[in-house]
């Protein structure tokens, strides 16, 4: 619950400060660089991200093997889309592999992550993030066996639209789910991660389009008052 609680904190905090700056920051021409590229309503996003997996004291074992640590970090490849009703909140599904190997036989294991996730952002070039969600870790080797764990996750970390159609991103997470030991506990297994993305769904920029000469200047500036402008 603590776990749920804090990260419950977070999206309220991002969510009030969102909403002032949608308000604050109509869309414009002669942009500054904060507001350039800003994400807006409707928009998509289709990534890659990679990075390091980092677990602690796991329950990623089958229930007739013994247990085994895996490595402090190990790294992590995956898959992300991303759909943002609002400019500010948005809905991200996501999937990774953390290939890794046990401590003591060195035996190779590998962990699959798949989860969903709100996502508020400042609606900025220069976006900061909150995220909180729910998915399952999935673990299989040889020397463990197969295991899947359901597990809380949150996080946050940067956004940067680099052109329209280019995004940077950095991750930090935590993923609470069960410990290994008698105590029944919790752990959290995080990550760091960076990530490259394309935004989908951007409208056409308004700067680019041409703006369709007066008819009455193009036939002169009397011309409309006589009646002769060129007709359609």
């Amino acid at each position: 619950m603590r776990d749920v609680s804090i990260a419950a904190l977070a999206l309220c905090l991002v969510f009030a400060s969102a909403s002032t700056g949608r308000a604050a920051t109509p869309h414009a021409r002669g942009e500054g660089w904060l507001l350039r590229h800003r994400p807006s309503a409707g928009l998509a996003e289709l990534g890659l991200h990679a990075g390091a997996f980092f677990p602690r004291n796991h329950e990623l074992y089958g229930p007739r093997v013994a247990y085994e640590p895996l490595r402090s970090a190990g790294p992590e490849l995956g898959l992300r889309f991303a759909y943002y009703p609002l400019a500010f909140l948005g809905l991200e599904l996501e999937s990774a592999v953390m290939p890794t190997r046990t401590t003591i036989t060195d035996s190779p294991a590998t962990v699959v992550a798949a989860r969903g996730h709100l996502i508020a952002q400042l609606p900025y070039r220069l976006a900061p993030f909150v995220l909180v969600g729910y998915g399952a870790l999935i673990q299989s080797s040889r020397r463990l066996g197969n295991d899947l764990d359901s597990a809380l996750h949150y996080g946050g970390g940067l956004k940067l639209f680099v052109t329209r159609w280019v995004a940077l991103r950095l991750d930090f997470r935590a993923n609470a789910t069960g410990q290994h030991g008698t105590t029944a506990g919790r752990t959290q297994h995080l990550e760091a991660l960076i990530g490259v993305s394309v935004p989908l769904g951007r409208r056409a920029d308004p700067r680019n389009q041409a703006v369709p000469q007066d008819r009455c200047q193009t036939a002169g500036p009397n011309a409309c008052a006589r009646g002769e402008g060129p007709r359609p």
